[in-house]
């Protein structure tokens, strides 16, 4: 099991950990929520990934040590060390765009597999599951101040973080962990086979 194998990264930092790894792509509200953190006492930002918008990533990140800490390409077992050791979790799609609809991120089952609160925006089906397992904040597409206020919130109440990670690990465990899935995954093939059939 990958996760026996995890070593958390441990932190001495006082400051509450937001942490991403992935596309960085336009539609995922990144200026948004490095403009949130960069106005939030006692949070930093860690960004890890590649896409279209690293470069600017990297010049924010060295132009706001303290807050931004852009780490570029790293592997999966890193992203998951840095996910277990961050305090909140986040993905963000653009709801304009129709296929983000229905866009369920793999960020969304990271943060609920390693019992982290996680901060998703309206119109994605992450937020029905955000909202129907009670693990994270949902926030409107965009919404610098919706976003800040959602950090705050969790910075400041530890036992709602602690309450949100505890409620993801027991849905990923009952309904989302991959062996379920893929169970799930493979009915539905069956299941559409046999329609097509006689």
């Amino acid at each position: 099991d990958l996760l026996l194998q995890i070593n958390p990264v441990s932190s001495h930092n006082k400051a509450i950990i937001l942490f991403f790894a992935g596309a960085l792509s336009k539609s995922r509200s990144f200026d948004e929520i490095i403009e949130a953190v960069k106005t939030i006492d006692n949070a930093k930002l860690i960004i890890a990934g590649f896409g279209e918008l690293a470069e600017k990533i990297s010049i924010i990140s060295n132009q706001n040590r303290d807050k931004i800490d852009f780490i570029g390409k790293i592997n999966y077992k890193q992203v998951l060390e840095l996910s277990f050791s961050a305090d909140i979790l986040f993905s963000f799609y653009d709801p304009a765009i129709r296929l983000h609809k229905f866009a369920s991120s793999n960020k969304l089952f990271e943060a609920m597999m390693c019992g982290k609160p996680v901060i998703v925006n309206d119109g994605s089906s992450m937020a029905d599951i955000v909202r129907q397992e009670d693990c994270g904040i949902v926030v409107p597409y965009g919404d610098v101040n919706a976003i800040r206020i959602a950090i705050l919130q969790l910075r400041d109440k530890p036992e709602l973080r602690e309450k949100f990670g505890i409620n993801g690990r027991r849905a990923y465990d009952k309904k989302y962990n991959w062996n379920l899935m893929e169970q799930k995954l493979v009915e539905t093939y069956e299941s559409l086979l046999s329609g097509t059939k006689g």
